[in-house]
């Protein structure tokens, strides 16, 4: 999850995390976690941790709690507690939805961000949507509701002027349907055929639209790799040097300047361009700097059907890049911090 919202910046930062594997929470008859015990226990986290009131304490869950909520704060439990103490359910729910866990706790912390927006803008009402319209904020009393909503990564008309009116500014709000967007395709249950969308040619700087052209060319799996991972390169020095430019620094690569892990370390330096950070963190998930070298450096496999796992990853990664790369300055904009507590599952 902090990665997620990492890669895609904005007013919502996760800002640590802390393993709690012995934390003692009272279980009620049915041996599910009882809300005071939670609420409780967040309370006096809290406390030993020093996080500021405003600041949102997320305690993550891998046990059954006992209203079966998926994520919930101390005032749904008492209308006097905060808002901002909230329990999040790191249960399984691969039986309603394909989303990963990261995307679903994701989207339960901006679930309790926007209600707690809400709340103090006058909106007391948790179950504003009675019935489940696809909406962000959708209450999925059924737990099947919860793929509607993913599946649907919208913020309803109602909401939305709800939202702007308790004083909701764009850039959360860009970020969140950011986030929702990637979480979306996350939970489609075909997502894996739906492909990222194609930056024209003529939008291309001309360096990267050159080694983009070769890889629209090539067909054989040898050639078509090997230019996959030349339009990796291009896009990574592409990135490094604008943005260098455009903070009117000097690039100053040190002692390796031909090494693409010089390069790919260089990008940390221009983290305030738009989009920079989300082409950092997926290389560093993906670990593709990683593959180009194993097979630029060391032995390409012998068989060509080999390469197609490869070819995949690179496939899928390097749009991605091409549309995190080509963004405008970020705007700078004030923090709401959120720090998560995990407490692990019992076995």
């Amino acid at each position: 999850m902090r990665r997620l919202f990492g890669r895609i910046s904005g007013p919502i930062v996760i800002e640590r995390g802390v393993e709690l594997p012995d934390l003692a929470i009272e279980n009620d008859e049915r041996g599910e976690l009882t809300w005071r015990s939670i609420f409780d226990t967040i309370t006096d986290l809290r406390a030993t941790h020093a996080i500021p009131t405003e600041t949102f304490a997320a305690l993550v869950l891998g046990e059954p709690n006992e209203r079966s909520w998926f994520a919930a704060s101390a005032a749904n439990f008492e209308a006097e507690r905060s808002s901002r103490d909230l329990f999040l359910s790191a249960e399984d729910f691969s039986w309603i939805t394909p989303c990963p866990r990261e995307g679903l706790l994701a989207n339960f912390v901006m679930r309790r961000v926007l209600r707690d927006l809400l709340r103090r803008g006058g909106e007391h009402d948790e179950q504003r949507h009675r019935e489940d319209t696809g909406c962000l904020l959708d209450f999925c009393k059924e737990k099947e509701a919860l793929s509607k909503s993913l599946r649907t990564g919208d913020i309803c008309r109602a909401c939305l002027t709800g939202l702007r009116e308790a004083g909701a500014d764009d850039e959360l709000l860009r970020q969140v349907m950011r986030i929702s967007e990637e979480i979306r395709r996350a939970s489609l249950d075909a997502g894996i055929y739906v492909a990222a969308a194609v930056i024209p040619f003529a939008a291309l700087p001309f360096p990267v639209a050159v080694t983009r052209h070769r890889v629209a060319v090539e067909r054989d799996g040898l050639r078509r790799f090997l230019a996959l991972l030349d339009h990796f390169d291009c896009l990574v020095r592409y990135a490094v040097v604008t943005g260098h430019a455009v903070r009117g620094e000097q690039l100053g690569l040190g002692d390796r300047p031909t090494s693409l892990g010089s390069w790919v370390q260089k990008l940390a330096d221009v983290t305030s361009i738009e989009g920079i950070s989300e082409v950092r963190a997926l290389i560093e998930s993906e670990k593709v700097v990683k593959l180009r070298n194993d097979t630029k450096h060391g032995y390409l496999p012998a068989a060509t059907e080999d390469l197609v796992p490869h070819t995949e990853l690179l496939e899928r990664v390097l749009p991605q890049m091409e549309h995190f790369s080509f963004a405008r300055l970020r705007k700078a904009s004030a923090s709401t911090s959120t720090t998560v507590l995990v407490r692990r599952a019992r076995s």
